[in-house]
């Protein structure tokens, strides 16, 4: 017996017709099975705002339904007819061993890790000029861009940087995978954003702004030979009283520091100190 046959010996084959007019026309608002299993729903109707119907599945269905008729529905028969559509998942499939291909090594990842091989190449920049203090798109910055492995040294400039990049090697022996992942980005936003000024790189002040968030904690960053770090720890604005006088400052952590003749480099995701 099929399931729709089950519904017509349950409710009646006029009560079956109908119910699929009824889903036809969109009467039925919503369906769901309560904490006992029993499948419940709304319909819409003409005379009354909403009628509510309860039907308990099973071999010897009972029906509940506040549209008042006796026995079992056409209400009762839609969401039987409904129900049916989804059948509750009882048992997951068993679970598939993991599929091994030939000459596939079947190593965990810690053995493969210690196969990696450690980055050899490091992007090492120079700020050859001052950063710029104003949002202005005319002030750029300069820098002097090397890119060192143990056997020998490359010029970082926009095109060496592009060809790295976009070609993911520069020689056969520097690869674009060789870097880590810090210093891939470094040098994607480069080639992306930089502009050739003869053998560096230049970035305007909201470029410089956007870059400073790759160089978070990078170590190998400097300017006239003192390393700058990027720190991500937020700062908040402060005005700091030294006698008569109010002087600008940030508060970073438990820590207030003047910013009075600081460098303000200015972006679209807010700006640097």
């Amino acid at each position: 017996m099929s399931f729709e046959e089950r519904i017509a010996a349950t409710a009646g084959e006029e009560n079956l017709k109908a119910a699929k007019q009824l889903l036809k026309s969109h009467a039925l608002i919503g369906a769901w099975r309560d904490h006992s299993g029993q499948l419940r729903g709304r319909f819409r109707a003409l005379d009354q705002d909403e009628i509510e119907t309860a039907v308990s599945t099973g071999e010897n269905a009972v029906c509940t339904c506040s549209c008042g008729s006796a026995g079992f529905c056409v209400h009762g028969a839609a969401l039987l007819l409904y129900g049916g559509r989804f059948r509750p998942v009882t048992e997951l499939p068993p679970e598939e061993p993991p599929s091994y291909y030939g000459g596939l090594r079947k190593e965990t990842l810690p053995e493969l890790l210690r196969h990696a091989r450690p980055h050899e190449a490091h992007v090492f920049i120079e700020a050859a000029s001052a950063l710029p203090h104003v949002p202005s798109k005319w002030e750029n910055v300069v820098l002097q861009v090397r890119l060192r492995t143990p056997e020998r040294e490359y010029i970082g400039n926009v095109s060496n940087l592009r060809q790295l990049y976009f070609e993911k090697s520069l020689s056969v022996i520097l690869k674009l995978e060789n870097f880590p992942l810090q210093e891939q980005q470094i040098i994607r936003f480069l080639a992306i954003n930089g502009e050739p000024e003869n053998s560096r790189v230049a970035l305007n002040s909201e470029q410089t702004a956007e870059f400073f968030h790759i160089l978070i904690d990078f170590p190998r960053f400097f300017r006239d030979g003192r390393q700058l770090f990027v720190r991500r720890t937020p700062a908040s604005p402060v005005m700091i009283a030294s006698g008569r006088k109010l002087l600008p400052g940030i508060r970073v952590g438990e820590a207030v520091l003047p910013v009075d003749g600081a460098k303000v480099v200015t972006g679209r995701a807010g700006c640097w100190v």
